[in-house]
């Protein structure tokens, strides 16, 4: 099976034709979940799988063959400090398709099936790709004018919050000066350390420097 005599390994979308069906598997564990969107409520890029219908049996079990995308997520840290550009459709013709061996008895349901069609393929994931940009860029677009106090403070816990993800505890906190040095790659605008009503920096808490972060939410 593995060494692609039975079935491909990888097939192009465009391969596909209308003997295809595209469907939406229940069940099936994903590992590549960004935490990022999990912490902020963004959704990510769906993942659709095509089929023909074949069966395989692999050691007794009986397995659904499918391919899918190798769906690349967002870096959603990209575009709320860099205000990074249009997110690319997922989905293209030339996209490579792997292979994904789906277990019958375990895979739950299959939902959202259809006859593959390359035009309403394409034109869905692109829409849906424009859809979580307009998300993400509502969720953690800096404020236009850069004067709102009250927006530099969300933009600094972001960047806290952000460095927690990397890290699993809270930076310096006890040290201004290496507060602001350790948060510099997670911030567009150093001005965000500082009040604006009184051009002061933030007052932090030394009590929270290098807590883990399950130490620091279970505080909050």
């Amino acid at each position: 099976m593995m060494s692609g005599k039975v079935v491909p390994l990888s097939l192009p979308l465009k391969q596909l034709d209308k003997n295809w069906r595209r469907f939406t598997p229940t069940g099936v564990q994903e590992q590549n979940y960004d935490r990022m969107s999990m912490m902020y409520g963004v959704g990510q890029l769906s993942k659709p799988y095509y089929t023909k219908g074949q069966m395989v049996t692999v050691q007794g079990e009986a397995y659904l063959v499918a391919y899918a995308p190798l769906v690349k997520q967002p870096d959603i840290a990209t575009v709320i400090m860099q205000r990074a550009g249009e997110i690319q459709a997922t989905l293209k013709a030339d996209t490579v398709l792997q292979l994904s061996l789906l277990n019958i008895h375990s895979m739950g349901s299959m939902t959202s099936i259809k006859p593959f069609d390359m035009q309403a393929e394409l034109a869905e994931s692109a829409q849906e790709s424009k859809a979580l940009q307009q998300m993400m860029e509502s969720r953690f677009s800096d404020s236009e004018d850069g004067e709102d106090s009250d927006s530099n403070l969300k933009q600094l816990a972001l960047a806290i919050e952000m460095y927690l993800v990397d890290y699993d505890m809270m930076p310096p906190m006890d040290d201004p000066e290496a507060f602001r040095a350790t948060l510099a790659d997670y911030v567009s605008n150093p001005d965000i350390f500082k009040d604006l009503e009184n051009d002061e920096y933030y007052e932090l808490n030394p009590s929270l420097s290098g807590k883990p972060s399950r130490s620091w939410a279970n505080r909050k």
